[in-house]
C-alpha cells in the first residue's frame, strides 16, 4: 500500500504518521535545532534515505530497524533522556508551527511530538531486546 497522504511519514511497511496540515497556522514556527543538537548525531545515523537538505524528513530511516541500527552506536540511556528533552522542548513550545533547518522541515507540533514519541519507543523496544 502506498503512502496515504503526499506528506506522511514512513515509519514501517505500510505504516504511516498523519503528516498534519500546516496551511493553516499564522504563527512564526519555533526553531528546534537547538533543542535538537543532543541528538544531533543519531539523527545523523538515520539519515540514510537521502540527505536532508534535498528530501527533508523523507531522508531519514523511521522504521524500527532503521531506529535499532542507529540505536546501536549510542548510549542508550543517554539518548532516552536526549529525546525526552527534545520532546518536552516541542510539548511547550509557544506555536503549534515548528522548524528545523537540519531537518529541512516545518512540523505540525502534533506530527513532530508523534514522530518523537515513535522514536522513543523504537528506541525503549531496542534496549528491551538488547538487555535479554
Amino acid at each position: 500500500m502506498g503512502r496515504p497522504n503526499s506528506n506522511d511519514i514512513s515509519i514501517g511497511k505500510d505504516e504511516w504518521l498523519v503528516f498534519h496540515d500546516i496551511a493553516h497556522l499564522s504563527t512564526d514556527p519555533v526553531e528546534l535545532d537547538g533543542a535538537l543538537s543532543p541528538i544531533q548525531p543519531f539523527l545523523n545515523a538515520l539519515e540514510t534515505e537521502c540527505v536532508a537538505e534535498c528530501c527533508g524528513v523523507d531522508a531519514y530511516g523511521f522504521w524500527q530497524t532503521d531506529i535499532e541500527q542507529a540505536v546501536a552506536q549510542f548510549n542508550c540511556e543517554e539518548l532516552l533522556q536526549s529525546l525526552k528533552s527534545v520532546r518536552q522542548y516541542a510539548a511547550e513550545a509557544n506555536s503549534d508551527l515548528l522548524v528545523s533547518h537540519r531537518m529541512n522541515n516545518l512540523f505540525h507540533r502534533k506530527t513532530f511530538l508523534e514522530l518523537i514519541d515513535h522514536i522513543l519507543k523504537c528506541v525503549r523496544q531496542s534496549q528491551s531486546s538488547n538487555r535479554t
